[in-house]
């Protein structure tokens, strides 16, 4: 089975999250009475137990709009239907379509300003303003990439 096959099995991610778990309660056990390293390997099972929380729940965030703050709600990342992140570049985020939220430089590709404009109701809700003539074409300025189904 080649990477990229496991990258998208779910449960290879989450077998790959509990195994960490257990090669750090382990170092935890090892470290046992020395208060540097438990609190570092403390730390690393905190991080791994959120992943796993994630992971379980399909859900995720983009740092760098949290960063940014956006906040949760905005900073979430859709997942396809079996929990995996669309990693082809298309509409890899879109959380909320309560607000204006987007706009044509926010994007790589015109499929994913499409994909967003529908995501968030289409040409008639149109929140975002990604069709500016209302022709149903999202940025249409965009260089084009083929959406994956």
């Amino acid at each position: 089975m080649s990477l990229n096959k496991l990258r998208g099995n779910k449960k290879f991610r989450i077998g790959v999250i509990l195994a960490l778990l257990v090669g750090a309660g382990y170092l935890l056990f090892l470290f046992w009475g020395k208060k540097l390293q438990m609190g570092i390997i403390g730390a690393v099972i905190v991080v791994l137990l959120g992943a796993l929380g994630m992971e379980t729940t399909n859900n995720d965030f983009d740092v760098n709009a949290l960063v940014h703050g956006k906040g949760l709600v905005g900073s979430k990342i859709i997942r396809d239907e079996v929990g995996n992140i669309n990693f082809d570049g298309v509409s890899p985020l879109i959380a909320s379509c309560q607000a204006d939220e987007y706009n044509c430089s926010d994007f790589l590709y015109q499929a994913q300003a499409q994909d967003v404009m529908e995501r968030c109701g289409g040409v008639g809700k149109d929140i975002n303003k990604l069709d500016g003539d209302k022709d149903g074409i999202a940025c249409e300025a965009l260089p084009k990439k083929a959406r994956q189904k």
